[in-house]
């Protein structure tokens, strides 16, 4: 099993690879969200990251913020303060924390996202519609995979990613809707 600082790297390799966006780009946001929340708590920050926002030159501060970042993800040493930055403030952060469940074995439900602050009679219809829309799908999905042979197939292995995503979906989706109804 990979490490969670292994699965956020393997991420940000990722896209970074697939949008040839610099690391040092798609550093940037979660590292100022991070900065702002945490240097009135730390001041000791500065000497590890630098803020952009008091830059004299941008470009090297984003350079050096990247390379400390990406050390610490490499060694598996990363900050465990940085780490929800990391994930929330990430490009394709849905992604990135379902692979970080998947891990684990466990559904990316954020409660305080899906289920929002109101519980009211509208919030439960779009919960089902949500619910609806991610079950249709998975349906279609499915279907065409198993049409052509009447089953899942060796054939049906580069699909099988986005079928679990989906299913994972409406797991989650489901859950929401239990959730707010136990609410009432």
């Amino acid at each position: 099993m990979d490490s969670i600082s292994q699965v956020v790297f393997n991420h940000y390799q990722a896209v970074a690879m697939s949008t040839s966006q610099s690391w040092d780009a798609l550093l940037a946001e979660p590292v100022a969200h991070f900065l702002a929340a945490e240097l009135s708590v730390d001041k000791a920050l500065t000497t590890h990251l630098r803020d952009l926002s008091a830059s004299d030159d941008v470009a090297d501060d984003m350079r050096h913020n990247r390379q400390y970042v990406k050390r610490q993800l490499e060694n598996g040493q990363l900050r465990a303060d940085l780490l929800p930055f990391l994930i929330n403030f990430a490009p394709q952060s849905e992604d990135l924390l379902h692979n970080i469940c998947a891990q684990f074995g466990v559904l990316p439900i954020k409660a305080d996202h899906i289920l929002g602050t109101e519980h009211s009679p509208v919030s439960h219809l779009q919960a089902i519609g949500s619910l609806s829309e991610h079950s249709g799908k998975l349906t279609a999905l499915f279907s065409s995979m198993v049409a052509s042979n009447g089953g899942l197939g060796p054939e049906d292995k580069p699909y099988v990613p986005s079928l679990i995503k989906l299913a994972d979906k409406v797991m989650t989706w489901a859950t929401n809707i239990k959730l707010q109804a136990q609410k009432v």
